[in-house]
């Protein structure tokens, strides 16, 4: 494979909070995280110049690699023409469909990203209804501690990736990793997805054999609530959630004491204490207002 060294590459400077990671033994240590096989399709999220699409090409089926700068999806493009394993997508990664790619059930989301939409990236792919199996991304420093949080420095983004997977932290990586180097340091953050939501296994959407007892529409539904639930459970981060359960929903005290006692949640706690299961347990006892 050539070398990325056209002279039109070297004018191209970064851009759109991009980072370019050089390192090649972090690079390799992306790819392992992702556990990337022959027969494993790829989403690269941010390919900019094509090192880790390469390594990612070397051992994956397929590399779709969707990259919003044009100058470096047209470099790109140049660049992995002579191989059918990589495709192009010059597009924004939060518009982009994974609907349109036949890849859409069964996937890997692997990409260096830039910071400011970290939070989108992981809503998207986390709740979406085709989610990947697995996603490796190459994220801020604590925003990968966040998203790893265990009850007691939860919150709104800690619960909703938790709700459908498993994240822990396989590295740390320093800022002079990459060109330019960013103003704070990286962590590599793995999240192996669930077969199903938290939420639909505890309250049990599947059978044994794995088929639905509810609706689509009953799933949907659900789900808007539980995200509803914790928004106002957090809406003030430093009061006590029975404060916001009240004000959100309309309630007495008596009410919101009832309800939380019903799930084993004190008066006195905190938003950020409450683990996953916590929240679906106060789903289910919810009253309204």
């Amino acid at each position: 494979m050539k070398n990325f060294q056209s002279r039109k590459q070297k004018t191209i400077k970064p851009k759109l909070g991009q980072h370019f990671l050089f390192d090649e033994t972090i690079l390799n240590k992306i790819v392992d995280a992702g556990e990337v096989r022959r027969s494993d399709v790829i989403l690269e999220i941010g390919p900019g110049k094509g090192d880790l699409t390469q390594k990612l090409a070397m051992r994956a089926r397929k590399v779709v690699a969707v990259e919003l700068d044009r100058d470096l999806a047209r470099e790109l493009e140049r660049k992995f023409k002579p191989f059918r394993a990589v495709v192009i997508i010059p597009d924004d990664i939060i518009k982009f469909s994974i609907f349109n790619f036949k890849f859409a059930n069964d996937y890997k989301v692997i990409g260096n990203i830039p910071f400011y939409i970290t939070g989108k990236i992981l809503r998207k792919f986390t709740a979406s209804k085709k989610r990947p199996k697995m996603m490796v991304l190459l994220v801020q420093k604590e925003v990968a501690k966040r998203v790893c949080a265990r009850p007691g420095k939860m919150s709104v983004l800690t619960v909703a990736v938790q709700t459908f997977g498993s994240p822990e932290i396989v590295d740390y990586v320093s800022r002079d990793k990459f060109s330019p180097p960013p103003a704070v340091d990286s962590a590599i953050l793995r999240i192996r997805m669930y077969p199903h939501s938290e939420l639909a296994s505890e309250l049990r959407w599947y059978n044994r054999r794995g088929f639905l007892r509810v609706t689509a529409e009953e799933m949907d539904n659900k789900e808007a609530e539980f995200f509803r639930l914790i928004k106002i459970g957090f809406a003030s981060p430093r009061k006590q959630i029975h404060n916001n359960l009240k004000n959100g929903y309309l309630l007495t005290d008596e009410e919101v004491t009832s309800w939380l006692k019903a799930v084993g949640v004190k008066r006195t706690a905190r938003a950020q204490e409450l683990s996953v299961k916590d929240w679906i347990k106060l789903l289910e006892t919810q009253k309204s207002g």
